[in-house]
């Protein structure tokens, strides 16, 4: 078990960095459909993809909201009965009816916890790898109750928002920005993180963990 006081400055180390984040592009995802249910909004996508960027761009719509992060280790230990503990100490902090958690597929039968608070009347927005969020417990525990997000690298649009290119425009000069940044797509990706840094190293690293993923399940 964790203790409640370990606990509190774990999250509050993490929510001070969760709102220090880059707001970056605005994913085009449909977000006053998540905005206007009580439904539990389940992102998941590859690694890397801006699952994280995408749950912060959704926080932005909120005053207050609770803010956890399993990809943490400071939490490897965390099991489903830390979970009443977590709630004891987000209601210490200040008072929502909004719950945000990161990487959730690092705990253990979470599905029975955000089943839990949503139907005690809480807006949970989670987001995990697509393995695990794919399990038939997420299917069978969660079923009628979550909207899915399945979250991809940049689309082209996105690319050029982030590129700050006024596809609107019909000149010359725009038409060849965008060839030449569909090319550099075509032949680079749209991974968030890739676009931002242009490291080489960064998409070798993605592509190697998905591999290894692959052949180890």
């Amino acid at each position: 078990m964790i203790q409640a006081e370990k606990l509190e400055e774990i999250i509050a180390d993490q929510l001070k960095a969760f709102k220090a984040k880059d707001f970056g592009v605005k994913r085009g995802v449909d977000f006053q459909k998540h905005l206007k249910t009580n439904q539990i909004t389940v992102i998941s996508g590859i690694r890397r993809s801006g699952k994280s960027t995408l749950l912060f761009q959704f926080s932005k719509e909120f005053e207050r909201f609770y803010y956890v992060n399993f990809d943490d280790e400071r939490l490897v230990d965390f099991t489903l009965e830390d979970f009443d503990t977590l709630m004891l100490v987000f209601h210490k902090l200040y008072h929502s009816r909004v719950v945000f958690i990161d990487e959730v597929q690092n705990v253990e039968r979470w599905e029975l916890f955000v089943r839990r608070i949503y139907e005690e009347g809480y807006k949970v927005f989670v987001t995990g790898s697509n393995a695990k969020l794919l399990s038939s417990d997420l299917a069978t525990r969660l079923t009628g109750r979550y909207f899915k997000i399945e979250l991809y690298p940049f689309s082209f649009k996105e690319y050029l928002n982030f590129e700050k290119v006024d596809y609107g425009k019909k000149d010359t000069l725009t038409r060849s920005k965008i060839l030449r940044n569909f090319s550099d797509y075509l032949t680079e990706g749209g991974f968030p993180e890739y676009v931002r840094h242009r490291e080489a190293e960064f998409i070798k690293r993605i592509y190697e963990d998905v591999l290894y993923t692959k052949l180890l399940n």
